[in-house]
């Protein structure tokens, strides 16, 4: 099988205004592309120079969204693409925004493909210099929005004329907090990174594989009290007043708080960061609020139960 479509998105990929052009969305379960081929071709070269943007396609040539246990899988196929050319769901919200984010689509096998980018940069030279420091963050060969249990194994990946500026930038973004197990080996990532058209402004863009770190500010506690499985604290103590100036570590108490969102997933945790029970870890399943307590339920007992002398981070993983 081989699809074609053409893309004319002219609008900032930064703001969310409705779908952009796809070639094949799967969206049901238990889905195979086998041994096809997905050319996605760029429209916008036919624009006249006033009316071009600052702009990167949005929109994967083949985007997966299936929320829960997708079992899809993509083998032996190629997609050719001036954006990115698989994409798993869209712009999803990280731990560390208001929104929580949206159930992720679980269980996605992409082996033994082809995938080649044709990304030439902005059709608009930016006034300012530092605007190609986002050049190509929309262009990589497998986007992985929200996806839990992600396999990319023997694919071929690259650019499909370097010379030219046809380029992809990234074997791999991955773009939210709540992912988990990805498992990537034996791929031939090669001819990447977008660079910049403007004579003397010689830089690579590119990452072979990015992991952006969303984690949202829980923070360093003093244990009040503990029970075989349950950990307390009290989350209004005045020390924890004030803001975090480390969201990813800290061992500095202001700015830490029991945010609303705990225990809504299974990436939320306790570890013990010091005093009786160090070193022990466990995910927090939920969390029961009273004035002046705030007390996390955890996934199995502690082997050594924490006391009011231990200290203990709340973060995502």
């Amino acid at each position: 099988m081989t699809l074609i479509n053409g893309a004319d998105q002219i609008r900032n990929p930064w703001k969310i205004q409705g779908a952009g052009q796809i070639i094949l969305g799967l969206h049901a379960p238990h889905t195979k592309v086998l041994d096809s081929c997905l050319i996605l071709l760029d429209r916008r070269p036919d624009l006249p120079q006033q009316e071009r943007q600052d702009i990167q396609l949005r929109y994967g040539a083949l985007l997966l969204d299936c929320k829960g246990p997708a079992h899809i899988e993509i083998l032996r196929s190629e997609v050719h693409s001036p954006a990115s050319c698989i994409q798993i769901q869209d712009y999803t919200p990280g731990n560390a925004e208001e929104d929580a984010s949206s159930p992720s689509t679980d269980y996605v096998r992409i082996a033994d493909c082809k995938l080649r980018g044709y990304f030439e940069g902005y059709y608009k030279i930016p006034s300012e210099s530092k605007a190609w420091g986002l050049m190509g963050s929309r262009h990589s060969a497998v986007v992985n929005h929200n996806a839990k249990n992600l396999i990319v194994e023997r694919c071929d990946i690259g650019g499909a004329d370097r010379p030219n500026r046809k380029m992809i930038n990234r074997t791999l973004l991955n773009f939210n907090t709540s992912i988990r197990h990805v498992y990537v080996a034996h791929n031939n990532s090669h001819d990447m990174g977008i660079r910049s058209p403007e004579e003397g402004y010689h830089v690579n863009q590119g990452e072979s594989i990015l992991f952006h770190y969303k984690y949202p500010s829980g923070g360093f506690f003093d244990v009040k009290d503990a029970t075989p499985q349950s950990v307390s604290v009290k989350p209004d103590d005045e020390r924890y007043a004030g803001e975090m100036k480390k969201s990813e570590w800290t061992v500095d108490r202001a700015g830490s708080r029991v945010l609303p969102q705990i225990g809504e997933s299974d990436h939320w945790i306790v570890f013990v960061a010091s005093g009786r029970g160090v070193g022990q870890y466990r995910v927090v399943t939920g969390v029961e609020r009273a004035p002046n307590r705030a007390e996390f339920q955890l996934n199995k007992p502690w082997r050594v139960i924490p006391d009011s002398t231990s200290q203990m981070v709340l973060l995502v993983v």
